[in-house]
């Protein structure tokens, strides 16, 4: 699973790469794209806060900064994004919002 673009500030360095990510996976057809797709499930979640991407803000539209949620996941940002991992039980996680 790949996750990025938490707060505004990273937006420029992470929607870009897993936008790139996504592309690549459905645009190429050489013979490691397809090994991958045969064989791997991907998660991509560009933007786990979009309100505050839209408003060019680090906090969601609560005014909340979702780096301080992944515990008591108030907020559904939060909440969708431990769904997602309760349900597929990933191997791998790369969560890109500072990177």
């Amino acid at each position: 699973m790949e996750s990025g673009a938490l707060h505004r500030l990273v937006l420029v360095l992470t929607v870009p790469g897993v936008v790139q990510l996504f592309y690549d996976l459905v645009a190429r057809t050489d013979a490691e794209v397809t090994r991958r797709l045969n064989e791997l499930i991907f998660i991509l979640l560009p933007v786990q806060n979009p309100d505050g991407r839209d408003r060019s803000r680090r906090v969601n539209l609560a005014s909340f900064d979702l780096n301080r949620d992944w515990f008591a996941q108030v907020h559904p940002e939060t909440r969708g994004r431990a769904d997602v991992l309760r349900r597929w039980h990933p191997q791998l996680v790369v969560d890109s919002h500072e990177m």
